[in-house]
């Protein structure tokens, strides 16, 4: 009896010290909760107190019987793939967890000139000449800086990414744009290149705004699972973002890389329990899977997917840290069966327009027109290298919208796609366009660089029946070939230049076509992201967004080069980054050295009598349909048959 008393105050006792034990650590938790939540709600307060209660809060073009939403909408829930929650609700309403603070300081002096300031170039490539076929892989590669290895420390890539930002801004503090132009002016490679600069590279204001939130609905349709997962996207673009237990700030790190007490840098940490928005999607049915994923360093990092669990690239660059937007940072990566099929994207997207659109039965003639720019301009960035099934709902789309610029994406559609249906769909939504909106595209095209969008302009006469511009056709006869050399005056000499199609990798050079992001004067609406570094694996559906910091953020409204098209292509040892990736294709004008000039000159000389370059072939070819006529392959016969002055103004075929 005795021992079981005995037992039974043991039991007792420890029972009792478990209870003290667990009470002494659930009580500092809570503390240390609340004390969060009251920060978080200071940050709310403040926020909503910045906002003007005269800001817009319209996001896309209206329907003309459509009804405004009054009052203040119902939050809407939406369970993502684990437990986790997002929330749907007002951009007015918007709550954002404090952004991560920088984690570098990097000191160079004033007076360093800028050319020090320069990124490593990368190796030198050989000139491999004209573009003879349709080989796309064969198009000259031009790259921002050396890429930095991927065997390199997490830690060491993310500071030296940092610090190369820092550079990018230290110079452009003396001048706008003064970076992009000392680089460009201190490398071959890169001049020639179409760089805008100054407001015509910067989307300002409402129109910033209104192109992120536009992303952000895109990607939002591209995402969903095609299993079930319903979304009101009223609000879509607006999230609020919140951390359950969100870990304290970073301290700064110095440039060697140690904490001033000598212990090793703090490396940046993903709360397990965040609350996380969704992927997004940009895989293709026809991708191959992505090399097996190693876990990124430090070991605190997120496990990695596996080796099958994404084949394709995001479509701009890998996104910044938690509590950020939707609408500022958005990725989007996962198999095709999550993204759904091209109908269902469309089907989801456009309900999710309609739906925006009653929002703005109030909105005034200015604000519709920017919407609608941002909305063409959204759909052709997201959705340019995507399969074919997705542009043909493209085409679809802008017939339906009665602007010049839906026009103009037509026209685009129509020479620079690939694919035969995507250009016959936006062919026969151009026969009902106003034709001198997208005339100089077709007649630019005949001059492209690359014989294939000549053919396409061609057939896109044809196809048009453009018999007004025969004579254009018929000077063009007259022209060299786009792709030989000619010369130009330069500092009073005259020095053989090219045009040349080149590629640029997407994800590799965010430095080169945008400004850094963490300048301090970066509106909070506006579209960022993260670089991505060598050594982490792109972001997949199953990632989510991993650890990032504003020090290297690149921001989107400010835009360097904008591409003609773009296109998926295989990457030799992209381990662990996918196989395919995101290129962007444009034309630079390059100065040849005589011997290179010579070398291409050799590469497109006519060997056998009679035969034409392939762009003189193309117009014969328009213009023997559109006549229903046929002489001799040159311009003087067919001025003489149609009768027609000896020399057209060739204006709308200048470069």
């Amino acid at each position: 009896m005795i021992d079981c008393v005995h037992r039974k105050c043991g039991r007792s006792d420890r029972g009792l010290r478990a209870r003290r034990l667990a009470l002494g650590v659930l009580l500092p938790a809570l503390l240390v909760w609340g004390a969060l939540e009251q920060v978080a709600g200071m940050g709310v307060r403040a926020q909503e107190r910045s906002q003007p209660s005269s800001a817009p809060r319209t996001s896309a073009p209206i329907a003309p019987d459509s009804a405004p939403v009054t009052g203040k909408p119902a939050a809407l829930t939406v369970a993502a793939p684990s437990s986790d929650v997002i929330t749907f609700t007002n951009i007015d309403q918007v709550r954002l967890v404090p952004p991560a603070p920088s984690q570098f300081h990097f000191n160079i002096a004033e007076n360093t000139p800028a050319k020090d300031l320069l990124p490593v170039p990368p190796p030198a490539r050989k000139n491999v000449g004209p573009m003879l076929g349709n080989d796309l892989s064969r198009v000259p590669e031009v790259e921002f800086q050396m890429p930095l290895a991927k065997d390199l420390p997490r830690a060491e890539a993310l500071k030296q990414t940092a610090h190369m930002l820092a550079k990018i801004n230290h110079v452009n503090r003396k001048a706008t744009d003064a970076f992009p132009q000392a680089l460009v002016s201190a490398r071959q490679d890169l001049v020639g290149l179409p760089l805008a600069m100054g407001d015509a590279c910067r989307t300002k204001g409402e129109r910033s705004r209104q192109f992120a939130q536009e992303v952000a609905l895109v990607r939002g349709a591209l995402q969903q699972r095609a299993a079930g997962q319903a979304v009101n996207f009223l609000q879509a673009t607006n999230v609020v973002l919140s951390i359950a237990n969100p870990p304290p700030p970073a301290p700064p790190l110095p440039v060697n890389g140690a904490v001033p007490n000598g212990a090793p840098a703090p490396q940046p940490v993903q709360p397990a329990n965040a609350v996380l928005p969704l992927a997004r999607s940009q895989s293709d049915s026809h991708a191959p899977p992505s090399a097996p994923r190693p876990a990124p360093e430090p070991a605190p990092q997120p496990a990695p997917p596996t080796a099958n669990a994404n084949p394709r690239p995001p479509d701009v660059f890998p996104p910044p840290p938690l509590a950020v937007p939707v609408m500022q940072s958005v990725v989007m990566q996962g198999t095709s069966a999550e993204r759904g099929s091209p109908d269902k994207f469309w089907e989801r997207y456009q309900t999710a327009c309609a739906q925006k659109d009653k929002t703005l039965s109030q909105a005034d003639k200015a604000t519709l027109e920017t919407v609608t720019l941002a909305r063409i301009a959204a759909l052709m960035q997201v959705l340019a290298p995507e399969p074919a099934g997705f542009r043909v709902g493209l085409v679809k789309f802008l017939s339906t919208i009665a602007h010049a610029e839906a026009t103009r994406a037509l026209a685009r559609l129509a020479i620079f796609s690939g694919e035969d249906d995507v250009r016959q769909a936006a062919l026969g939504a151009l026969k009902v366009r106003r034709e001198k909106d997208y005339t100089d595209i077709l007649l630019q095209g005949m001059r492209y660089p690359w014989p294939e969008v000549a053919r396409h302009a061609a057939d896109a006469l044809i196809h048009l029946e453009r018999t007004d511009l025969v004579p254009q056709l018929v000077d063009l006869l007259d022209e060299p070939d786009p792709r030989a050399p000619v010369l130009k005056e330069m500092k009073d000499q005259q020095v053989p230049t090219v045009r040349e199609l080149v590629r640029i990798n997407h994800h590799r050079n965010c430095a080169l076509c945008h400004s850094p992001a963490n300048t301090g004067n970066v509106a909070a609406e506006t579209l960022t992201a993260a670089i991505p570094l060598p050594c982490d694996p792109l972001q997949s559906f199953q990632d989510g967004y991993q650890d990032s910091v504003p020090d290297v953020k690149v921001r989107i409204d400010v835009t360097y080069l904008r591409q003609d098209f773009s296109a998926y292509q295989a990457v030799t040892d992209a381990n662990p980054w996918p196989e395919m990736q995101r290129f962007d294709f444009l034309v630079r004008n390059r100065v040849l050295s005589e011997k290179e000039a010579e070398a291409f000159r050799e590469k497109l000389a006519l060997r056998e009598p009679g035969r034409l370059s392939p762009y003189h072939r193309a117009a014969l070819a328009a213009l023997r349909e559109l006549t229903g006529r046929d002489t001799a392959p040159t311009a003087e016969a067919w001025r003489q048959l149609l009768d027609l002055p000896e020399k057209q103004k060739r204006t709308a075929l200048a470069r």
